[in-house]
């Protein structure tokens, strides 16, 4: 669903500590039990374009692709860029990439025709490896298991939603059977604000979440492994054209599995709505969205994108974003705000890298005690 809206060295600290502190504090949470406080390190990109794909594969070698048919491409963690972006697709905006190699990558258009281009040599030349010309074809999110399987989702497409597979890296792409997906609602569509519509598990388990529909409720789609069905799950995330979920994230340990759910409404981010607490932007599930939780403390503000990772103490942790304010939480219970607004997020290694409008880009940092 449509939404609205070189080379270049050093690094700044976009917030101080005070800063963040003072964020917390005005939403009635609190920083303070925090062994180690995170902060956005942000870094030029040479562009000014919007990002709304990014993607790590490890610590040092991060991607991004947005507006214009723009893709650059880091070695060194984002303190120098280098463009790599496909010619012939200046018009085209690449919303999702992925990245299997040092020299694999993928993107997927947002818009018609929906097409996905990868390269096999670092961005130096790139082939065509799927087309869909239908005027409702429009990638929202593509997501990798591992080097070889993926999956790509685009809006619906002739009532149902157009998903398309591959097992060999992206040379090739085939559509999943529409008979296997239940009908699309009237307006309902996935959210291409951050490249994770999509959740993966193991095995072929996924999670895609939706709105676009005027309703109290959003709705997930559910597959358990390789070849079934999807079924439907009800999300009680309120439903708009402008509202829905936006992101999603599925992490396993050994103390519990969660299912994270964010998002609210993207017209949050215009002039005079952007201090308005918004209840209704996150849900967790421990049941495989079977059921869904409410947050003690929400996030209170449109969020875009989630991840898990780690902190510095090595604990599991939630980094959420939206174009406000950024969040973090432990527990998926309590989300405590940082400042910083941005996109999308990718994190590999337990590093997290950002990536939003006007060419921004950064990296998570920890300032501890």
């Amino acid at each position: 669903m449509h939404l609205v809206e070189h080379r270049v060295r050093g690094f700044s600290i976009s917030c101080a500590l005070a800063s963040l502190l003072i964020a917390a504090s005005c939403y009635g949470q609190t920083l303070e039990h925090l062994s180690a406080v995170p902060s956005w390190e942000t870094g030029p990109t040479g562009s000014t374009i919007s990002f709304r794909g990014i993607a790590a594969l490890n610590t040092k070698t991060v991607w991004l692709s947005g507006a214009k048919g723009t893709v650059l491409k880091s070695a060194d963690g984002g303190s120098t860029w280098k463009d790599v972006s496909p010619q012939g697709f200046a018009e085209i905006d690449f919303r999702c990439i992925c990245l299997l190699s040092q020299q694999v990558a993928i993107i997927a258009s947002a818009g018609s025709p929906a097409v996905l281009l990868r390269t096999t040599n670092a961005g130096k030349s790139w082939t065509q490896v799927y087309r869909n010309d239908s005027s409702q074809a429009f990638f929202d999110s593509m997501r990798f298991w591992d080097a070889e399987k993926g999956i790509a989702l685009s809006d619906p497409v002739d009532g149902r939603l157009l998903i398309v597979e591959t097992a060999n890296s992206g040379r090739s792409w085939e559509q999943i059977a529409p008979e296997l997906l239940p009908k699309s609602g009237s307006g309902e569509a996935a959210f291409a604000a951050s490249n994770r519509s999509i959740a993966l598990g193991e095995d072929g388990q996924l999670w895609i979440g939706t709105g676009g529909t005027d309703s109290t409720k959003c709705r997930v789609y559910y597959r358990g492994g390789w070849g079934q069905s999807f079924e439907l799950q009800t999300v009680p995330l309120t439903s708009s054209p402008t509202q829905g979920i936006f992101a999603l994230e599925y992490h396993e340990s050994k103390q519990t599995n969660l299912l994270v759910a964010v998002g609210g409404d993207y017209r949050q981010n215009e002039p005079g709505l952007e201090n308005q607490f918004m209840a209704n932007t996150c849900l967790f599930s421990r049941d495989a969205g079977h059921s869904w939780l409410s947050p003690s403390k929400p996030p209170g503000v449109y969020q875009s994108s989630v991840v898990a990772t780690k902190a510095s103490s090595g604990k599991p942790v939630y980094i959420s974003t939206g174009p406000i304010r950024s969040h973090i939480a432990y527990d998926a219970n309590h989300w405590i705000p940082f400042p910083g607004g941005f996109h999308a997020l990718a994190t590999q290694e337990n590093a997290v890298f950002a990536c939003g409008s006007n060419g921004r880009f950064a990296r998570l940092v920890w300032n501890e005690d």
